[in-house]
């Protein structure tokens, strides 16, 4: 056993020694290693922890010699400390109320963040939130940010509208088994804190402009995928919008799963900005 830890030490030296020269580019690997410890944590650490760490470990490297292998692992250390900390930050950061219970026929009236457009209907991310009606919460406990799926028929809508519908809303759900996709924590860092469905048709109360770089883009790209689905009102509009904006909501389960299967789903994801620099390239050439 002693005989196989020393040439295991002896591997791993070697090992270190062959990535002198690339020493520096495995910070970034030592960052991201820290970021996944903190996701796969079963609990939410408190804040200090990363930071406390990371002063440790750095207040450790400058007593072990330049070029050893003893300050290699403590500034890996310090890069993994770091990116846990930065996760933690940012978690933290990102804090928004939250419905701790559904609510049944309430008025919620927000202003348009995002349009998803489905295939057979609309979904709209609304801000600046506020409920009204029986049982709704006090205005510091209401959600930021309330994501509603409207039927059919909705008013021709864009980013910056402000919106009223009635609706049911309730807290994002968490997996549905062990593992499985967590809504849940997605709606937290989009400081989603409610979503729901309308009950009847919504109505523009305020039509507005987005504002910001952010929102602005957010409203080209809704724009953009609005217009290609008026023309292309089948299915292959969805396609169309998804290749052109990365908006992949209005892309149907058929089309999706025969994309899978067929081994192209890989083209919906690369969509958008790769899809605009090649046609770009051949609009240049061409013309």
């Amino acid at each position: 056993m002693h005989a196989f830890a020393v040439e295991a030490r002896i591997w791993v030296l070697q090992q270190f020694e062959a990535e002198r020269g690339r020493w520096m580019l495995w910070l970034p690997v030592a960052l991201g290693l820290g970021i996944a410890i903190y996701f796969e944590l079963p609990y939410e650490p408190a804040t200090w922890v990363g930071p406390a760490v990371a002063t440790g470990t750095a207040a450790i490297c400058l007593m072990t010699p330049a070029g050893g292998l003893g300050r290699v692992l403590c500034l890996g250390l310090t890069a993994a400390a770091l990116g846990f900390g930065l996760a933690t930050w940012h978690t933290a950061g990102l804090a928004a109320p939250t419905l701790s219970r559904p609510l049944f026929s309430i008025n919620v009236e927000g202003r348009i963040a995002d349009i998803q457009r489905l295939p057979e209907s609309l979904r709209v991310v609304l801000e600046a939130v506020r409920l009204k009606g029986k049982g709704a919460p006090p205005v510091e406990l209401t959600p930021s940010r309330i994501r509603v799926s409207l039927g059919k028929g909705a008013p021709p809508l864009t980013v910056g509208d402000r919106l009223l519908v009635l609706a049911n809303i309730s807290p994002p759900a968490g997996p549905a088994a062990p593992g499985a996709f967590d809504f849940q924590r997605v709606a937290w860092y989009q400081q989603i804190g409610g979503v729901g469905y309308a009950l009847a048709p919504a109505a523009v109360v305020e039509h507005g402009r987005p504002s910001g770089i952010i929102r602005t883009i957010d409203g080209l790209r809704a724009d953009i995928t609005a217009r290609t689905m008026k023309a292309l009102p089948n299915p292959e509009g969805g396609v169309a919008a998804a290749l052109l904006t990365g908006e992949q909501t209005a892309v149907t389960k058929e089309i999706t799963q025969a994309m899978r299967d067929s081994g192209l789903a890989h083209i919906l994801s690369i969509s958008g900005l790769h899809i605009v620099f090649v046609v770009a390239l051949v609009m240049g050439v061409l013309r």
